[in-house]
């Protein structure tokens, strides 16, 4: 759903506000994700950028203007979303 929204943004926006999408970390579905990013022509705006160790993630959340932290619900219905809580403290 979320490649499929950042496609509908990209084509509204068109060329007046481009944005660029980076993915870091990695999972059961990334292949898949490779594959759809590639179907929906988004390449040009989308980076899979992989692994990343948390302490060099939360040295760089300050140069991104957004993030979109995936927590699974049905793994981790119990306990809270702290990827939210490191983008409210990134340094600016």
């Amino acid at each position: 759903m979320l490649l499929h929204a950042i496609r509908a943004a990209r084509d509204r926006l068109n060329s007046t506000n481009p944005f660029y999408i980076d993915f870091i970390g990695d999972g059961d579905a990334l292949e898949e994700l490779k594959q759809l990013a590639t179907q929906l022509e988004l390449e040009d705006i989308l980076a899979f950028k992989g692994l990343m160790a948390q302490d060099y993630v939360f040295q760089k959340l300050h140069e991104y203007d957004v993030g979109i932290g995936y927590v699974p619900y049905e793994q981790y219905m119990g306990s809270s979303a702290l990827k939210v809580v490191e983008y409210m403290a990134a340094p600016a």
